[in-house]
């Protein structure tokens, strides 16, 4: 029974982030449940944090389906939002949300945390891998769906592909660069998670990675004693990209030119254009579905797009959980609780994916389950930091 206890959580949170496979969701399903009835050592705290942190995704989840209107768009009308399609997408947050709440040791949600980008993870490159043998390059915008065997947008495979060594960049420290069989993982998913980005010619991840790059090495230099180890550390990540780069680029040229010409021709304009658009409308009245006027169907900004489809409701509920969970985070580090400043870093360079994602019912869903299961651990950090268990 403790074996089980240990393990199937663990086994719950891998499948959530393996996606809307229905044959794996039946199993998510009914291990959640199982699990749910011998777990009894643990219970959420009844506190104004976690129950307006549980009030905030359970509204979102049930109100986006309620106030949903198809967008308007140029040409054919975008069709109606699936009940059973959406559920399937639904029912992983409303199970792993109060899950990761109702466990008090933080290295435990660190872990469950990483079975999630694991199993995001394993997705990616099980579609990668198909993508590969079925369809032919250029690959930039398509992907080869394994449950419905046709092409579809591929920036969703890219996002779920970087996940796991991003969370594993935000948790280093002192402790797991320490760790072979951590560093082992780090580097294997950075690699692979590099290769799929640029051979779908997807850019967000690099500039995430330079960013989590300078918050880490600023962050070891002001902390720590062994300012060298880490200094060294982070080096060696950057050469290590770097290597990667360079031996992809003698193999095929194709493929990073493609990523390089999209990195230097970001098309800010564009995204600007996105905020502004929006901004201007919401500036006449935020109570509308806002509409995108630039011809690309989507703002690509999940706050935007939520407010687009689900209406100002939606969106009022989307921006109170980002201000309370960024502003609980930021000040959780300031008071040095446990493992606050590693869930900011975490959360700073979550931000871009947030800002320049499509909607996350039409997409890979996961990507908002990882979401708010990270800010789940930041709702529920309330321990002081400990220095001997973390660092």
């Amino acid at each position: 029974m403790k074996t089980i206890k240990k393990l199937l959580p663990i086994l719950i949170f891998f499948l959530a982030g393996l996606g809307t496979i229905k044959a794996f969701l039946s199993l998510f399903v009914i291990f959640s449940i199982y699990f749910y009835t011998i777990k009894r050592e643990d219970y959420i705290e009844r506190n104004l944090v976690n129950g307006l942190g549980i009030s905030l995704v359970t509204g979102f989840i049930f109100l986006y389906y309620v106030f949903y209107q198809p967008p308007e768009m140029p040409g054919p009308s975008y069709p109606p939002i699936d009940f059973w399609n959406y559920w399937l997408k639904g029912l992983p947050i409303l199970f792993t949300f109060p899950l990761i709440l109702s466990y008090k040791d933080q290295l435990l949600q660190r872990n469950f945390l990483f079975a999630i980008a694991s199993g995001m993870f394993a997705y990616a490159s099980l579609t990668t891998a198909a993508t590969l043998y079925y369809l032919d390059p250029p690959y930039y915008g398509k992907a080869y769906h394994l449950i419905y065997k046709v092409p579809y947008n591929s920036p969703g495979v890219t996002i779920l592909a970087s996940i796991l060594p991003l969370s594993m960049l935000s948790f280093s420290n002192s402790k797991t660069i320490r760790s072979t069989p951590y560093m082992i993982g780090l580097f294997i998913s950075l690699f692979i998670s590099i290769c799929i980005s640029i051979m779908f010619s997807a850019r967000t991840f690099f500039f995430i990675l330079l960013i989590i790059g300078i918050i880490k090495l600023v962050q070891f230099f002001l902390e720590n004693k062994e300012k060298k180890r880490f200094i060294s550390l982070t080096v060696g990540v950057f050469t290590f990209i770097g290597l990667v780069i360079i031996s992809l680029s003698t193999m095929d040229n194709l493929y990073l030119k493609n990523i390089f010409h999209r990195i230097q021709t970001a098309g800010f304009g564009f995204k600007i254009l996105h905020f502004t658009d929006y901004l201007s409308q919401i500036g006449i009245s935020f109570f509308q579905y806002p509409k995108d006027h630039s011809g690309s169907y989507w703002f690509h900004n999940f706050f935007f797009d939520a407010h687009r489809t689900s209406g100002p409701w939606i969106a009022i509920i989307l921006y109170i959980y980002f201000i309370f969970t960024l502003g609980k985070s930021v000040l959780d580090a300031y008071r040095n609780t446990s493992l606050a400043r590693e869930l900011m870093i975490l959360y700073i360079s979550f931000i871009p994916y947030l800002f320049f994602s499509i909607p996350w019912e039409s997409s890979e869903s996961q990507m908002t389950l990882f979401y708010m299961s990270f800010t789940a651990m930041i709702i529920n950090n309330n321990r002081k930091y400990l220095m001997e268990e973390f660092k």
